[in-house]
């Protein structure tokens, strides 16, 4: 369980891998390809499918979340770096 606190080293870099450091919206994307750097350093494509939007395999179920430091995305499933 990544919870724990003994785990902490294998959960901040999963938790960076799926943060951005710039406001971006549906939007901005407009159906592009189009990839960005986490904060980890990795990098995530963005692009639809089928009239959906996906981060790398993850479908984003409810996009632009305004929240006070960002936009948050809820996507179906966690990703990780290739």
């Amino acid at each position: 369980m990544l919870l724990k606190p003994e785990n902490k080293e294998q959960l901040v870099p999963l938790q960076s891998f799926h943060v951005i450091g710039e406001k971006v919206t549906v939007a901005d994307i407009g159906g592009k390809v189009i990839s960005f750097e986490t904060l980890d350093g990795e990098k995530v494509k963005v692009h639809s499918v089928e009239c959906v939007a996906v981060v790398n395999q993850a479908a984003i179920k409810q996009p632009d979340i305004m929240a006070w430091n960002g936009v948050i995305r809820l996507i179906d499933k966690l990703i990780w770096p290739e």
